[in-house]
């Protein structure tokens, strides 16, 4: 229940959200996706609290940064400023829209994606997986049939692939320049030895791979952190 707003134990807060870097989140944004922001954050505000925390297995943003990287707010920027893709203004109810579409009972989706099952991926039997794309084609268009489609070549090599591969690219880039050197990772192993530098860097790489949607939350953002990251690292 949302009433009434003075219950003590009400779980049901679509009120403003302020992420940790003091962004404020109101409905009149997000729509019915404030619900959902209100705990999938950062917890933290990315420019002191990298500038003052030494490195440790619990180093980083919250393992669910996703209202930060669709406000495209609260990575650790390095005194640039980071584009942001438009998703927060153009898709009306954010997170509702995308995860919870309405499925048909006769869609191959139904109960696997969509709805309450929050899910986006689908796969149907027998065969791979699909992407539930309806939320994209309102603004992308009916050939959008996968989140993962191509757009720039963000990662430099000469070749645009989807928006995801590119993502990751940047990820497993920026991994190979993070202890121990020159490895591709999947996770990364923090402590005090960490570099003020390898810490900046770290965080970014921890925020946009715990956003989890490899840049679909916000693509802009997403890549203009990881660029930033490189770069620095290699000046160092």
């Amino acid at each position: 229940q949302t009433q009434p707003t003075t219950a003590s134990h009400l779980i049901r807060n679509m009120q403003q959200t302020t992420l940790g870097d003091g962004t404020k989140v109101t409905s009149s944004t997000v729509g019915e996706g404030i619900l959902c922001m209100s705990c999938h954050q950062a917890r933290v505000n990315a420019s002191t609290y990298v500038d003052s925390t030494a490195g440790s297995a619990h180093y980083g943003p919250h393992e669910g940064p996703q209202a930060d990287m669709i406000m495209g707010t609260n990575g650790y920027t390095y005194g640039q400023q980071i584009p942001s893709s438009a998703h927060q203004w153009v898709v009306g109810n954010s997170c509702v829209d995308c995860h919870m579409q309405t499925v048909a009972s006769t869609d191959p989706a139904f109960m696997q994606a969509g709805d309450h099952t929050f899910k986006t991926t689908y796969a149907p039997a027998g065969k791979a997986a699909e992407d539930l794309v309806g939320a994209c084609q309102t603004c992308h268009g009916p050939e959008i049939t996968s989140f993962n489609f191509p757009l720039f070549d963000y990662n430099g090599d000469g070749k645009i692939q989807g928006v995801q591969t590119e993502v990751q690219s940047l990820l497993d880039q920026l991994s190979t320049l993070l202890p121990p050197n020159n490895q591709v990772k999947s996770a990364l192993t923090i402590d005090n030895t960490w570099t003020k530098p390898q810490l900046e860097a770290g965080y970014n790489w921890l925020f946009v791979t715990n956003d989890g949607s490899k840049g679909i939350h916000n693509t802009a953002y997403a890549v203009g952190l990881l660029k930033a990251s490189i770069a620095n690292l290699q000046s160092h």
